[in-house]
């Protein structure tokens, strides 16, 4: 636990080491602590000058002898609250600087810029970077693909953006292909601060992506088997296009979703998923 909480701090592993060891030894020259590492000593001296430029160690000599000693742990938890004082203090002057900083992309506003995201972490930060570009009360038109079961913490993830969305108001208009998760998201629509309409496809061939549109941005995003990626494109005029197919699709998906929802079979499988997950 020790040794996570230090490369959080930014050590690496040599250097996590022998600030370890040499907390432990409480003083000790490099000779020692390398022997005590079981690092080589030109290797030791070099992580040891990184430690004391990160002020993890400090150094005296004594007797024509250099020593070094760790930093005390509490002056490390001092050090830490500090930069937590000090990041939200950082958080509070770069919300205030938002709007000056967002006038800045007027300019730029008509040129398309794209970004690209691979993997978990890096998808689900795109969905936030998204949701926060659009305007409070505002508008989200979606194309939706629940992900499959397996894409756990995928489902889970998106929790915070459908949270996010919700704060800040932005209504979501969605079309899902008929599926039992399809069904659960129309289903939480109520509290989600959304309409879904349900249109027919083959479940076995469902697509496996989404779109999400905005008023000035797109996001892209698709779940395959061996890569999770998404993109976003920022341009109005990509967009304002995709809004109107999208009013196109939603306009025809009306009678269908009506169907859909008058259907014997449908109503029935809506009462055997009696524990709503909302999506």
């Amino acid at each position: 636990m020790p040794r996570q909480i230090l490369k959080n701090l930014g050590l690496s592993d040599n250097e996590t080491k022998i600030y370890l060891t040499t907390l432990s030894l409480g003083q000790a020259a490099a000779s020692t602590i390398a022997k005590k590492c079981g690092i080589k000593r030109t290797t030791t001296y070099s992580v040891i000058d990184n430690l004391i430029k990160k002020a993890f160690l400090t150094t005296f000599t004594r007797h024509s002898i250099q020593y070094y000693a760790a930093l005390d742990p509490y002056v490390l938890v001092d050090r830490c609250s500090q930069k937590v004082v000090e990041a939200q203090r950082t958080l509070h002057e770069m919300n205030r600087c938002l709007p000056i900083l967002d006038g800045l992309k007027e300019k730029h506003r008509n040129s398309a810029k794209t970004y690209y995201f691979e993997g978990l972490k890096p998808v689900l930060e795109s969905y936030i970077q998204f949701i926060h570009n659009v305007p409070d009360n505002g508008t989200l038109y979606n194309f939706v693909s629940p992900a499959p079961a397996e894409f756990t913490e995928f489902r889970q993830g998106m929790r915070k953006f459908i949270s996010l969305r919700k704060e800040k108001k932005i209504y979501s208009k969605s079309i899902c292909i008929l599926s039992d998760d399809g069904i659960r998201l129309k289903m939480a629509d109520k509290y989600e601060n959304r309409e879904t309409r349900l249109i027919q496809g083959i479940e076995t061939n469902r697509f496996s992506s989404e779109l999400l549109v905005s008023d000035t941005r797109i996001l892209q995003m698709s779940y395959l088997k061996d890569c999770l990626f998404s993109n976003i494109i920022e341009n109005d005029d990509i967009a304002s296009m995709q809004i109107m197919l999208f009013e196109i699709a939603w306009n025809d998906s009306k009678k269908q979703d009506e169907a859909i929802s008058q259907d014997p079979k449908v109503l029935k499988r809506i009462q055997e998923l009696k524990s709503v997950q909302a999506y």
